[in-house]
């Protein structure tokens, strides 16, 4: 006989807002909140624009950690993943008729208010 060696649970963070960005742009849609901060130094090619990162500082808050390690995997891929997204990514907001900030991108007709949209790499 095979016995299932696998276990499934499910966890729902108490008192959280289903936040409707398209009414009033206010809510909790976290339970908490970090706060960080990250500067890199980069070469860049201004003929063709490549980049390299030759370094990168994060200061990052957590409060008591209770795995450290842990932690520092999360920030780093964090960082990673918003270089991405600077660098590679357009991104799309659907803003609402008097929402969209002066100076911003045109308004996409078949973009949902208050929804974002990411064009990555994935979609070239």
């Amino acid at each position: 006989d095979r016995v299932n060696l696998s276990a499934q649970g499910f966890y729902r963070t108490p008192d959280l807002d289903n936040v409707d960005l398209s009414r009033n742009m206010k809510g909790r849609p976290f339970y908490y909140f970090t706060y960080g901060a990250a500067v890199s130094e980069i070469e860049l090619d201004v003929l063709t624009g490549e980049w390299v990162a030759l370094r990168t500082d994060i200061v990052m808050d957590v409060g008591q950690s209770l795995n450290p390690s842990l932690d520092v995997g999360q920030i780093e891929g964090a960082v990673v993943q918003g270089i991405g997204w600077c660098t590679m990514e357009e991104v799309v907001r659907g803003y609402g008729k008097n929402l969209a900030p002066s100076g911003s991108t045109p308004r996409h007709v078949w973009l949902t208010p208050g929804v974002t949209f990411t064009q990555g790499p994935s979609t070239y």
